[in-house]
């Protein structure tokens, strides 16, 4: 006489092994995007075309690095996620070690304002997202920068002249003479 396992048992090893896969896959690096302007490819030719300054290229390596991060608000590091200014001041302070204030207002307060058409990569950018000055990435090129975004949840490469971020645009701000 043979025995046959039941068909539920089957099923319920079927369905643990599919959530432990599930599960293993959710654990995969923070920094993946689908995103091309999140891509090596595309940091790469950034790096390629910019000629970037010895200092604006570690600005640019360590805020990459963050890329995915998550957005917590109050944050201010790559274990517990960032806000926006959390984010900018953590770069300033790990690339190139200048102390930024906290608040999005003081970093704006601390530079020089400079039109937008003279912006290089580094400056902060600074939007009115709820109708004030409420949100802060720091520049990178091409029409880019890095934020920490409230709706994606994450650090992220945005398109500044984009259909979104040029209506709430505000100011850039150098801190550093280039």
């Amino acid at each position: 006489m043979s025995f046959k396992k039941p068909f539920f048992i089957t099923k319920y090893f079927l369905l643990v092994f599919l959530l432990v896969s599930l599960a293993s896959c959710a654990g995969t690096s923070r920094k993946s995007s689908s995103n091309y302007y999140e891509s090596d490819e595309y940091f790469q030719h950034l790096y390629d075309t910019m000629h970037y300054t010895p200092i604006q290229e570690r600005l640019v390596r360590v805020g990459k690095e963050q890329i995915g991060t998550p957005y917590v608000y109050g944050g201010t590091s790559p274990t517990k996620g960032f806000d926006c200014s959390g984010f900018t001041q953590y770069v300033y302070k790990h690339a190139i070690n200048v102390n930024l204030p906290r608040r999005a207002r003081d970093q704006q307060a601390a530079g020089q304002f400079i039109p937008n058409e003279y912006m290089l990569p580094g400056d902060l950018v600074f939007l009115d997202l709820v109708g004030k000055l409420s949100h802060v990435g720091i520049y990178i090129g091409e029409g880019k920068f890095f934020h920490a975004s409230t709706s994606q949840h994450r650090l992220m490469v945005a398109d500044l002249n984009g259909p979104y971020f040029s209506n709430y645009y505000n100011s850039s701000v150098r801190l550093l003479k280039q």
